[in-house]
């Protein structure tokens, strides 16, 4: 292939250098001078593109994409605001841990600070949250051999092949004219020398890295052995190759596996051995049964948990080991309640421990968890055995149609929470994500395409009416999407989250600048994306609304209305009926 100029020669550098580094596609937002760069990818052989206007959305869909299953995506935007545009996203991906590379197009040096148009300051544009390297203008004086050291360094800070370290790459490359693929004499035969001595160093340089944990294995393996009663925490971002050697660990400790609804074990396969549970928010803060789930150890992987009942039992029992598995140097514990972490691959990790602990044969404690797991999946089945359709039985209904090996995403505020709260332990091997990172409502649409591309799968969104508005643009998206998307929208006219907060009490505020109600129906916009649209009343019209989506393979927006004030009376009672059952039996004694 013939390089017209030397900015298409630096771009197409760049580009074969990430694609090297494992990416295979490219998001592009349409610009003038990122036009070398989207020349490069669109004419690389192994790498597909993708094309969204808007760069906010085109960010969150690289969140999405690289949150299904760790791959990193390239962004490729022109100078200005739309660089500006990705940082929200940039934001989740950083604290999410998430691989994203982004390319940002900017203005020579000899145009910087000087008012030029469609310029601002791109150094260093994204602060902490990315790892960021500026390219200057290419001219005569161009090494490649200095530009591929600079590409590879700031990639080696945040991301490798294995994954065990990951976050945003900025690259920031500048441009002059000419932009467009003209030709323009330049050196090609001296630059590709130089890139190819690059490779060829490179190649001889890499070396295996050792692995020095197991100083940190025999300790944890002492820790174990003195705990008969322990739990296994699965916070979210735990990945599925961690779920059989987590089963098997479960199952030879007879340990319970604390089951996050983002560790992927909620909806976990029939292969998956152990003793998950997963509707511990609903019984874990009753009084009189803390000391009898008190576990004398606990194992824990992945991050934060979701639920804030599981949060602050971890710290009523602070003091017990704590073993915090993780690759990677972040601090996740805002409590102090780990005592020891080690860091390894969790998969490795608990292979290790596998292998060195002898079976444990009390079972005492793990039967009164399974036991409260029962009284509570009964309870809830009881609860929705009526046709009412709100913020609770929504979740029971989805976890029993979705099919199996489908997505699901969740948007950040209720709907998580509430997925948390009371989707049971469910064998359907379903992949779900949610943008907790920093847990904004925003960009939740675009995530969820691009969470449906990763996983190659057909995906169901859940979604606030707030968050929907947020991202209506993204719904163009989900109409150009190859695996379908269906979007349920809990329409509770604002905020359904405040009413959980004690600035719920402060009439003369709340309902204007919190609940902030938009008294609004989305009928009409999914009309104007060409979305099939539903407005259920009853929880068999919305299970004939979905069946109708899922037996055509299509993608649709399901809108669900519900009363914001009504549902926070029926979260009480749902508890209120747990509470009651669990008291009514032996594990009360």
């Amino acid at each position: 292939m013939k390089i017209p100029n030397i900015n298409v020669f630096q771009a197409h550098l760049v580009i074969d250098h990430l694609v090297n580094e494992g990416v295979e596609l490219f998001i592009i937002s349409p610009g003038s001078r990122s036009a070398p760069l989207v020349t490069a990818s669109s004419e690389h052989p192994n790498v597909s593109t993708k094309i969204i206007i808007d760069e906010r959305a085109a960010a969150y869909f690289a969140v999405g994409y690289a949150r299904s299953f760790g791959r990193a995506a390239g962004l490729i935007c022109t100078s200005g605001t739309a660089a500006a545009n990705y940082f929200p996203a940039i934001i989740e991906a950083y604290q999410s841990r998430l691989p994203l590379f982004v390319l940002t197009a900017d203005r020579p040096e000899e145009l910087q600070g000087r008012g030029a148009n469609q310029t601002i300051n791109q150094f260093d544009l994204y602060g902490e949250y990315a790892c960021s390297v500026t390219f200057p203008a290419p001219d005569a004086s161009f090494n490649a051999e200095e530009t591929l050291n600079k590409l590879d360094n700031a990639i080696k800070k945040t991301w490798d092949k294995s994954n065990t370290i990951a976050g945003p790459v900025h690259l920031n490359l500048r441009f002059r004219e000419p932009l467009a693929p003209v030709v323009e004499k330049f050196d090609e035969d001296k630059l590709c020398h130089q890139t190819d001595n690059w490779y060829q160093e490179k190649l001889r340089n890499e070396s295996v890295i050792e692995n020095d944990n197991q100083v940190g294995i025999d300790d944890a393996q002492l820790l174990i052995e003195g705990c008969r009663n322990g739990l296994i925490i699965a916070g979210p971002e735990t990945r599925h190759r961690k779920a059989t050697s987590i089963g098997k660990l479960s199952q030879k400790l007879r340990w319970p596996i604390i089951t996050d609804i983002l560790s992927q074990f909620r909806f976990t396969s029939q292969e998956i051995a152990g003793y998950p549970v997963g509707l511990y928010d609903l019984y874990i803060d009753i009084d009189n049964l803390t000391e009898k789930l008190k576990p004398e150890g606990i194992i824990q992987v992945g991050g934060l948990p979701t639920s804030k009942r599981l949060n602050q039992f971890l710290n009523l029992i602070k003091g017990i080991p704590i073993i915090k598995i993780q690759s990677h140097d972040n601090i996740i514990d805002p409590d102090h309640i780990h005592t020891h972490t080690i860091h390894l691959q969790e998969d490795e990790a608990m292979r290790q421990l596998d292998s060195l602990l002898q079976p444990n044969e009390e079972k005492t404690f793990l039967d009164r968890w399974l036991r409260l797991e029962y009284l509570c999946r009964t309870g809830l089945e009881e609860y929705a055995r009526g046709d009412c359709l709100n913020e609770i039985t929504i979740y029971k209904e989805i976890s029993d149609l979705i099919p199996a090996r489908d997505a699901l995403f969740l948007s950040s505020s209720m709907p998580v929470r509430d997925a948390d709260s009371f989707v049971p332990v469910t064998r359907k091997g379903v992949t779900v994500g949610c943008n907790r990172g920093v847990s904004g409502i925003d960009g939740v649409i675009s995530s969820a395409c691009g969470f449906a591309k990763g996983c190659n799968r057909p995906t169901t969104l859940i979604i606030g009416d707030l968050a929907c508005m947020h991202d209506l643009t993204s719904l163009k998206i989900i109409s150009e999407s190859a695996n379908p998307v269906i979007v349920i929208i809990i329409n509770n006219n604002g905020g359904g989250i405040f009413h959980f907060l004690p600035i719920a009490e402060y009439d003369e505020i709340f309902e204007k600048y919190f609940a902030a109600p938009q008294n609004i129906s989305f009928e009409s916009t999914a009309g104007m994306y060409g979305l099939p649209y539903y407005n259920p009343k009853s929880i068999t019209e919305f299970g004939s609304a979905y069946h109708e989506l899922k037996s055509d393979n299509k993608f649709g927006m399901i809108e669900i209305t519900i009363d914001r004030r009504d549902n926070y009376k029926k979260h009480e009672h749902i508890r209120e009926i747990i509470r009651q059952k669990i008291t009514n039996s032996e594990l009360s004694a």
